[in-house]
C-alpha cells in the first residue's frame, strides 16, 4: 500500500465545485473514449476482522455517467470531467466500520487507477489488497491503458447511522381533560377519528380528536351504557356492546344507535380481512347459556357459527393481527392470550380464516396473559423484515395479579415468540401496565393509550400516550 500525503489535489469532496461547459479558461479531459477506463462492478468481500457475511451481499450501484461536466482541482489546474457515482442504496448496519475495509473492483483495462480519500491521504496504483477508508466519499481516478483519456469516480458507501431494528420510544403527555378517576378506558380510531371512552364511577365520558392524536374534546355519553373493553372499528363505524349485550354503532363516537341483531353479545374480537377489498366483524354471542362465536358482513346481520370451545378466551385477547398467504390468497388473522370461561389465563393463540373458522395455535413461549397488545407492524412492502410485536399485559404469579412491561418479537406471524431486548424493550420510566389500546398511524408511529395498573392496592388507570417507531422504517432507499 502506498498512501502519501496529497499536497497538490483537491476534489470537492475536498473542494469539488460545480462549472459551466461554456468556461473557456479550464481545461476539458478528453471524456468521450475512456472504454478502458470504466468501472463493471463494485462490492465488498467478507472479512472477518471487520463485519459479517451478510456485507457481501449488500449491492452497489455504478452510474458511468454520474454528474457531468464538473470542475475538479488538481494543483492549479482546474479540470472538467465527468463523474461517475458508485454507491449503496441499502445502507450497511448501524455501527460498520468502514475505515479500513478492502473492496472488489472490476475495472476493464486501465494503465493505474489512484484513489483519494479524506485527512489528504492518496492510494497511488491501487491494487486489491489495499484497505481503503470509506468513512468519507472516496475519489477514484481510473487511468485507461493509454495512458491519457481518465474516467473519475465518487465511491461512496452508506452506513445506517441508527439502529434499524430499534424502537425509538418517547412519552407525548396526557391527552384527556380532566379524566377524574378512570375506572375503564378503551381507545380507536377510525378514518380521521379518534375515541377515548372513559368510565368515571358509573359516568361515562367520551373524548375526541382526530388521528393525530393532539387535541382532545369531552362530551358525556348518553346513548349508550357501554362495556367500554369491547369498544371495535368495522367498515368506517365504531362498535361497542352495551353491558346488557346489546350492540351499538356510531360514525363518530358521540352519537350510539341499537344495531338490530337476534342475539345476546358477549364480546367483539375484532374486523378480520377475507379478501383484499372485504373485511367481516367477529364477535362472541350467547343463546340459552352457550357462548358462539359469530361473524357479520355488514356489522347489523349476524350468522352464528360454532360454539365457543372452553379453551377460547371470552375477554382479555389482544387485538387481532392479520395476514395473507400469497401461495393460497387465504387471509388470516390472529388474537393471543386473554382469560377463559373458567377465569383462568391463556397463552394459546388462535387464528381465523373465512374457510375454516377457528382454530387453537397452541401455547406460546409467553406466559399466560391477558390485557396484552398484539401490533401488525407490516405496514410497507419495501421493507420485507417487518414483524409482529406483543406489548404490555396481566398475569398471575403467586396468586398475585403482576404487570408487565415487557415486549416480545415474532418474525412468523406469532408462530413463536421472542423477548425484545434492549433497543426495542420499552425504556425505563415506562410503568408495566395492561390493557393498553394500540394505533399504528399513518408515519409508522405505534401510539400506546391508556392502560391499566395496580399500586399493590387498588387498580389505576392511565391517562398517557406513548409513541415508538422501528428506526428501520425511517431509512429510504438513497436514490
Amino acid at each position: 500500500m502506498k498512501i502519501t500525503k496529497l499536497y497538490t489535489l483537491a476534489f470537492a469532496i475536498m473542494g469539488m465545485v460545480a462549472a459551466s461547459c461554456s468556461d473557456d479558461n479550464n481545461t476539458a479531459y478528453d471524456t468521450t473514449g475512456y472504454t478502458d477506463a470504466l468501472v463493471y462492478g463494485f462490492k465488498l468481500p467478507y472479512n472477518a476482522t471487520y463485519c459479517s457475511d451478510s456485507i457481501n451481499n449488500y449491492h452497489f450501484t455504478i452510474d458511468n455517467y454520474g454528474e457531468r461536466d464538473t470542475l475538479i482541482k488538481i494543483g492549479s489546474e482546474e479540470v472538467l470531467v465527468g463523474i461517475g457515482r458508485i454507491y449503496n442504496a441499502d445502507s450497511l448496519p448501524y455501527g460498520m466500520v468502514t475505515s479500513s475495509l478492502l473492496a472488489e473492483i472490476t475495472f476493464s483495462s486501465p494503465d493505474k487507477v489512484n484513489l483519494y480519500m479524506a485527512g489528504d491521504k492518496k492510494i497511488e496504483d491501487y491494487s486489491s489488497t489495499d484497505s481503503i477508508d470509506f468513512t468519507s466519499p472516496v475519489m477514484m481516478e481510473v487511468i485507461a491503458g493509454n495512458g491519457i483519456n481518465k474516467k473519475f469516480y465518487e465511491v461512496k458507501v452508506n452506513v445506517h447511522q441508527q439502529v434499524g431494528d430499534s424502537i425509538d420510544w418517547k412519552f407525548m403527555g396526557y391527552p384527556l381533560l380532566n379524566p377524574g378517576s378512570i375506572s375503564d378506558q378503551r381507545s380507536a380510531v377510525c378514518g380521521n377519528t379518534a375515541v377515548w371512552m372513559v368510565e368515571n364511577a358509573g359516568a361515562y365520558s367520551v373524548y375526541t380528536s382526530d388521528k393525530s392524536l393532539k387535541q382532545w374534546t369531552k362530551s358525556e355519553l348518553t346513548d349508550v351504557t357501554p362495556d367500554i373493553k369491547t369498544l371495535n372499528v368495522f367498515k368506517g363505524k365504531f362498535y361497542v356492546v352495551s353491558k346488557d349485550g346489546e350492540l351499538y354503532s356510531s360514525v363518530n363516537g358521540l352519537s350510539w344507535t341499537s344495531v338490530a341483531a337476534n342475539y345476546k353479545f358477549v364480546n367483539i374480537i375484532g374486523s378480520a380481512p377475507v379478501s383484499e377489498t372485504d373485511n367481516r366483524l367477529l364477535a362472541l354471542v350467547e343463546e340459552s347459556g352457550v357462548v358462539y362465536h359469530a361473524y357479520s358482513d355488514n356489522g347489523a346481520d349476524w350468522v352464528k357459527e360454532d360454539a365457543v370451545k372452553s379453551n377460547f378466551p371470552l375477554s382479555g385477547y389482544s387485538e387481532i393481527a392479520s395476514y395473507s398467504s400469497p401461495s393460497t390468497g387465504r387471509y388470516t388473522s390472529v388474537i393471543f392470550g386473554g382469560k377463559l370461561q373458567s377465569g383462568d389465563l391463556t397463552s394459546d393463540s388462535w387464528m381465523y380464516n373465512q374457510k375454516e373458522g377457528w382454530g387453537d395455535m397452541g401455547s406460546s413461549t409467553v406466559r399466560a396473559m391477558q390485557g396484552a397488545n398484539l401490533v401488525s407492524y407490516q405496514q410497507d412492502p419495501r421493507y420485507l423484515n417487518t414483524f409482529w410485536l406483543l406489548i404490555g399485559g396481566e398475569y398471575i404469579e403467586n396468586d398475585k395479579i403482576e404487570y408487565s412491561k415487557s415486549v416480545y418479537y415474532s418474525v412468523n406471524k406469532g408462530i413463536t415468540w421472542n423477548k425484545a431486548e434492549e433497543g426495542i424493550s420499552l425504556p425505563d420510566d415506562f410503568n408495566a401496565r395492561s390493557f393498553m389500546s394500540v394505533y399504528v398511524d399513518d408515519e409508522f408511529n405505534i401510539n400506546l393509550m391508556g392502560g391499566t395498573t395496580s399500586d399493590g392496592v387498588n387498580e389505576m388507570r392511565y391517562n398517557e400516550l406513548w409513541n415508538g417507531r422501528l428506526n428501520k422504517i425511517l431509512f429510504r432507499p438513497i436514490e
